[in-house]
């Protein structure tokens, strides 16, 4: 954070894609950070959010630093997103927990996923209590 970037960081962020079979990875010294630094750099205006209520309030405050516009749906409620994506505009993002830090209960992924991709719409997981813990070898696959 005081230094910029290092080496070590893009060789952790190069072992984070290729664990999660990702193009690449991009560290911040916090989830909170995280969750700043993407809603109000990735979403733009005409843009539009969708967050589950139960959502941390991280995500919360990065989407509140975005310009684009946002509606949270009921938790883990695919039919009242379904019903709330007549509101949308632009480039669409649902974002959800893996894991629900208060309640400890896990969103529908899988259903998320294949809702997401019929629809075109770009899915964002906080994975801030979940990563590498599930699966074998931490990997879900």
């Amino acid at each position: 954070m005081l230094t910029g970037n290092s080496a070590a960081a893009e060789v952790l962020e190069t072992q984070l894609a290729n664990f999660h079979r990702a193009e690449s990875a991009l560290l911040f010294n916090s989830g909170y950070a995280a969750n700043l630094g993407f809603f109000a750099a990735v979403p733009r205006r005409g843009d539009t959010i969708f967050y589950d209520e139960a959502s941390h309030a991280s995500v919360k405050d990065g989407i509140r630093g975005s310009f684009a516009t946002a509606y949270s749906f009921r938790h883990n409620d695919i039919g009242d997103l379904e019903r709330r994506l007549s509101r949308a505009t632009g480039a669409v993002f649902v974002a959800v927990e893996a894991l629900y830090s208060m309640d400890g209960d896990q969103a529908p992924l899988r259903e998320l996923a294949a809702f997401c991709q019929q629809r075109d719409l770009h899915l964002i997981v906080d994975e801030a209590h979940t990563n590498g813990i599930y699966g074998p070898r931490g990997k879900v696959w």
